[in-house]
Order: C-alpha cells, then sequence, then structure tokens
C-alpha cells in the first residue's frame, strides 16, 4: 500500500473514530478515557499524516530539512539557516540545532514541532473552550483545514503560544502574555502582529456592538487597497536588509505563490464569512459573555481584510483565524436552544463531513501527500 493511500485511509477511520469516541464524551461522563482516545488518536494523525508526509510534493519542507541537515554548530545555526534557507529569527535554527545535537534526524524535529504546537494547543483550549466538551473541540481542529496550515513550520511553533498568550490576556497577566509573544517573536515574525492584542482587549470588549463592528469591517475593506503602498513606502527607510528583503518579496515582486488569489479560495472564503458572522451574532449584548476568543475572532479578521492586497502576508494571518475556527463553530452551536447531547452531535457530524471535504481539497492533497 503507497504512503499516500494508507494516509487518505487513515484520515477516514479517523472522522469515524472521531464522531463516535466524542459521542461517548458526552454518554459516559464519568470516565475520561473517550477524552484520552480522542486526543491519542489526533496525536496520532497529526504525525503520521503531517510528520511522515512525502515533502518531495511540497517545496517548504524540503527546504526546511535540507536546511536542518546542513547545520552543523548552535552557535552559527542562525547564520547557517539564514544562508540555506533564508530567515533570521532569533531562536528557530538554533533550536533546531540543538536539537540535531540531540541525535534527533530530520524526520524527528518536524515531529517535535508538531507535539509542540499540539501541546500548547491543548493547554489553550482547554482555557478558552467554555465547555466540559473542550477535547471534543480541541480534537476538531485536526479535521479542519488547520491540518494542512501546522505544515507551515516556524508558524506552526507560534500560533499556539500565541493563543496561550491571548488566555493571559482574558485572566489580566499582561506580563506573561507579553513574554510568550516576545518569545514567538524569536521563531517567526508574524508574532509581531500579536502584540495590540495586550492592549486593546480590555479595552474594546466593553464597547462593541454590532454597528460599530459593521463600521470597523467597513473600513478596513476601504483601507485595504492602499496598504500595499504603505508597505511599498517601508522600503525607503532601509530597515534591516532581511526585512527589507522580505517586504520587497511580498509586496512588489508578488511572491505570493503559496495563496495567489485568496478571494478565490473556499477555505479563506469560509474563514472571512464564518468569522464576520461571528463577530456580528457575539457583538450583541446577549451572546458576548459566552465568548472568550470574541477580540482575537474581530482583531485577526480585521487584519486579514486589511492585508487582503497582499496575499501571502493575509494567508499568514488566516492561520490564526483557522487556529480558533472548531471554537467558532463550537459557540455558535452553543447558543442553540437543543439538549447538549444533540449539541455534540450536530457538532461532530460537521467535522467528520468537513474533514471529509479537506481530504478532497487538492492543496490539502498536494501538502499532506495524499495524491501521487
Amino acid at each position: 500500500m503507497n504512503d499516500y493511500t494508507a494516509a487518505s485511509y487513515l484520515l477516514i477511520a479517523w472522522f469515524v473514530c472521531y464522531v463516535l469516541f466524542s459521542h461517548s464524551v458526552y454518554k459516559i461522563k464519568d470516565s475520561n478515557i473517550p477524552s484520552l482516545l480522542l486526543l491519542i488518536g489526533s496525536l496520532a494523525v497529526l504525525i503520521f499524516v503531517a510528520g511522515y508526509r512525502p515533502v518531495a510534493q511540497f517545496g517548504d519542507t524540503a527546504k526546511y530539512l535540507y536546511s536542518f541537515n546542513m547545520l552543523t554548530d548552535i552557535l552559527y545555526a542562525r547564520e547557517d539557516g539564514q544562508f540555506y534557507y533564508g530567515n533570521n529569527e532569533l531562536l528557530f535554527w538554533p533550536v533546531a540545532a540543538f536539537i540535531k545535537w540531540l541525535g534527533v534526524n530530520g524526520r524527528g524535529w518536524l515531529i517535535f514541532i508538531l507535539v509542540w504546537f499540539f501541546a500548547f494547543g491543548l493547554l489553550s483550549y482547554r482555557k478558552l473552550v467554555n465547555s466540559k466538551y473542550w477535547v471534543v473541540v480541541f480534537c476538531s481542529l485536526f479535521l479542519s483545514y488547520h491540518l494542512v496550515f501546522v505544515n507551515s513550520i516556524r508558524q506552526a511553533m507560534v500560533e499556539p503560544l500565541i493563543l496561550f498568550a491571548f488566555y493571559y490576556c482574558t485572566i489580566k497577566r499582561y506580563y506573561s502574555s507579553l513574554f510568550l509573544i516576545s518569545t514567538g517573536t524569536l521563531f517567526h515574525y508574524s508574532a509581531y502582529f500579536s502584540f495590540p492584542l495586550v492592549f486593546i482587549r480590555s479595552r474594546l470588549i466593553q464597547f462593541l456592538n454590532p454597528m460599530y463592528v459593521c463600521l470597523l469591517i467597513l473600513i478596513a475593506f476601504v483601507i485595504s487597497p492602499f496598504l500595499e503602498l504603505i508597505f511599498d513606502s517601508f522600503l525607503m527607510f532601509n530597515f534591516d536588509e532581511t526585512i527589507d528583503s522580505k517586504i520587497d518579496s511580498y509586496v512588489t515582486e508578488g511572491n505570493v505563490n503559496e495563496y495567489e488569489n485568496l478571494w478565490g479560495l473556499k477555505q479563506f472564503q469560509l474563514m472571512v464569512f464564518s468569522s464576520i458572522a461571528y463577530v456580528l451574532v457575539f457583538s450583541r449584548e446577549k451572546f458576548r459573555g459566552n465568548s472568550l476568543i470574541y477580540i482575537w475572532v474581530l482583531y485577526y479578521l480585521l487584519l486579514v481584510i486589511l492585508t487582503s492586497k497582499i496575499p501571502i502576508i493575509s494567508g499568514r494571518l488566516m492561520q490564526f483565524l483557522s487556529l480558533v475556527f472548531p471554537i467558532i463553530v463550537w459557540d455558535f452551536i452553543n447558543i442553540l436552544k437543543v439538549s447538549m447531547e444533540q449539541k455534540v452531535v450536530i457538532y461532530t457530524i460537521l467535522f467528520g463531513m468537513l474533514g471529509l471535504l479537506v481530504i478532497n481539497n487538492l492543496s490539502a492533497q498536494i501538502v499532506l501527500g495524499l495524491t501521487k
């Protein structure tokens, strides 16, 4: 059996098990076994499908592995990584070199990153999901398109750190939040976008209503065509050479191969329009208390719309929305006037179907190695 066939069968089997185990979480209330099986299954799928995918079918991962194999010394790892791959975040390659020094090979390094993502994602969901069925919600993340996004190696290390930092914001531990975001910037520059979250969350949440939210979204759409000009103007100031080259490649050279026309991608449309619906519904006072991630969704939604004319940046930011998509869906279902058992059934069947749609998506098949 070919690897891609085995991966496809594993995913389909996982979708069925997810629905069955999730229902068991509700039915068997006095046992943690169904939840544990869900977590083990999710981690196994993540490691096998994402960690052992054929990397030759997706250039970035192959280049990461080549760069990893070329690392020779922890002290010079940052320079080596910049030479072979092109990024120069302070800790990403030194940490990779340390892992290599421990005797771990390239595949093991990829799996370490996936386990890192899983562990911090688990902690974040445990705190941010307003339900005792948080395990069901967390495991559905690996039935969504985020199973593809998690293969963005550096960003996969940052996303769950930022989400946990956001949890610290919700309990007013702002210094802890700033520390985690600062740590994230040492692995991927996308973390810099998250600093404003620390300062705006407590100030915005009390004043938002559907009218203000509509106005903010409209302003973001209006400004978005001009943002490319603003990024272009940064090149005149001669910042750090690496930052300048990034801006140049993202904006002036049209380096958008990963995303191209974002509005033509179904996953982008789904994330944007479900996020717009979410912020409009949960900005109403009667529902506002049901959501711990409201400001997160609103903030990254506005950033995604603002940068939509710069697809590679907007696409990266979209991953922060995708990261909480299962919580968005759960919060919607949770306000339905049906029994909790019906909510769990609706939710799990919905994500089981979504998982099947994901693996039938051509871009997902290419990234996960599900096609020849």
